[in-house]
């Protein structure tokens, strides 16, 4: 690869590098990896909600397919009646139930099914919340928390996000470092050193957005807490008192007992007893008048820096993760490198970040599309062939290919290839997916190299070298310095 010229114009190298089989093998298995637990939590979590009995608000709609599949199954059960074979069809989200019957077909269209509607009723209940419509003690908030759908949907997208993000923090990691070497030194490295060290870098990629996510949460019980105040000082002062008494019980009690299991039980039934204590001070509407709300309006300039420190890291995360990412695979930094790193240049240089991302994202989209047209080219390029070799059974192969319904009755051998076509087809999509996956990495780790440049004056080239690497890619050096 030609030396980079340490400017704007290295962004257009982007496709040729993304090309790697190495960066698009590792997107590959990130890709897969990530479907393969997000499907097993979702599974999870349907078949949670089928044993709980949970039904959603929008599951009528899908009542005449079930009655439709029902039919169906009932004609299987009367055509095979007397030769003992199972149920084909199992409704509705029973995931559990398809799986002990050995359906794995209809236990991912069960998952499909309980995502759709999860997502679906969850939508529908946040907009009645939001918009009061059906206002349960006046509180918009008190109906999101009753709602079993969108309690349900947030704890699915909390779940999804740690998977995501740990997922990614090693494969996204490990492409990135390929393209960080790939981009100073125009070498490439192996697969497994670049596995290698995603993996001993793994912490502190997921730890660094993790903790400025975490800090942001502190802000904001920060907020609530203040908000408390303002509600009843009297509940709050109880529950704070309740708590250091709690600790100072505890200690005091293991001391005098020397046993550990006795100070926590003292601890515990303190910790009741001002839960008890709260609970009858809020049902009798005991509270002290003004204090609270005199207490929250002195402290409340304290509740808007911490609103607009919020902001800010907002910013910081959403922008900066590329650069802490960066960061981490280009030195050998922990997380607070990482930070210290990606809050200079962001804040320091935003219009170089913006002109960077723009360009990326205008020619990463040309070239997207470019291959986007090429995988769907491929596909037909097959098709017309493979049906004019199946004697101009045009319809079906297309049908097959697409996952269509079928096309009346079809035998045992039409199944087995419909299975291997649809098989094919998203294949084609995965590898498509990982070129999206590679190109972006790449992206981002010339993003943080021009960066760095602009913001301190690093050169291109200095990128951190594992010892096993510098043997490898010099190996003359490594001996001379040995």
């Amino acid at each position: 690869m030609k030396k980079p010229q340490g400017n704007w114009t290295d962004l257009f190298r982007v496709f040729r590098m993304a090309l790697d089989p190495r960066k698009l093998w590792l997107a590959f298995r990130g890709i897969v990896t990530s479907l393969v637990l997000v499907g097993l939590l979702l599974a999870m979590l349907a078949s949670i909600f089928h044993a709980q009995g949970v039904r959603f608000a929008t599951q009528e709609a899908t009542a005449a397919a079930s009655e439709a599949r029902m039919l169906q199954a009932r004609a299987y059960a009367a055509a095979n009646k007397g030769t003992g074979a199972p149920e084909p069809v199992v409704l509705d989200t029973d995931v559990w139930g398809a799986v002990r019957k050995g359906r794995l077909g209809d236990a991912v269209r069960a998952t499909g099914t309980f995502t759709a509607l999860l997502f679906t009723s969850a939508l529908g209940d946040g907009v009645e919340a939001l918009a009061g419509e059906k206002p349960r003690r006046g509180s918009p908030v008190y109906a999101f928390l009753n709602s079993e759908a969108l309690t349900g949907a947030s704890l699915a997208l909390v779940l999804i996000f740690l998977v995501m993000l740990l997922v990614w923090s090693y494969y996204g990691t490990a492409i990135m470092r390929v393209a960080a070497v790939e981009y100073a030194l125009g070498e490439r490295i192996e697969v497994r050193s670049a596995t290698a060290y995603a993996w001993r870098k793994h912490h502190s990629v997921y730890g660094a957005p993790l903790g400025l996510l975490a800090a942001m949460c502190l802000l904001a019980v920060g907020v609530l807490v203040g908000g408390l105040i303002g509600w009843n000082i009297l509940v709050i002062g109880v529950g704070l008192f309740g708590v250091l008494a709690a600790a100072v019980v505890a200690g005091v009690v293991q001391d005098k007992a020397r046993s550990l299991a006795a100070g926590l039980g003292a601890g515990a039934l303190m910790m009741v007893l001002t839960v008890l204590v709260c609970v009858w001070l809020i049902d009798h509407d005991w509270r002290i008048p003004y204090v609270g709300e005199v207490v929250l309006g002195v402290l409340s300039p304290l509740a808007f820096v911490a609103g607009l420190l919020m902001i800010v890291m907002g910013v910081w995360l959403v922008f900066g993760a590329v650069l802490m990412v960066g960061a981490l695979c280009s030195s050998d930094g922990d997380a607070f490198d990482a930070w210290s790193r990606s809050f200079h240049y962001l804040f320091t240089h935003p219009w170089h970040y913006v002109w960077y991302a723009g360009v990326a994202c205008a020619h990463g989209a040309a070239c997207l599309a470019f291959v986007y047209v090429v995988r769907v080219a491929a596909e037909w390029a097959t098709l017309w062939p493979l049906a004019t070799g199946m004697l101009g059974k045009f319809e079906v192969v297309y049908h097959y290919m697409v996952g269509g319904p079928t096309l009346g009755p079809s035998s045992g051998g039409e199944r087995v290839l419909a299975f291997f076509l649809m098989a094919d087809r998203l294949l084609l999509d995965l590898v498509f997916l990982s070129f999206v996956v590679a190109y972006s990495a790449t992206a981002k780790t010339v993003l943080y190299f021009l960066m760095r440049r602009a913001s301190d004056g690093t050169p291109i080239s200095e990128v951190h070298l594992e010892p096993r690497d510098r043997e490898l890619l010099y190996p003359t050096a490594a001996e001379t310095e040995a």
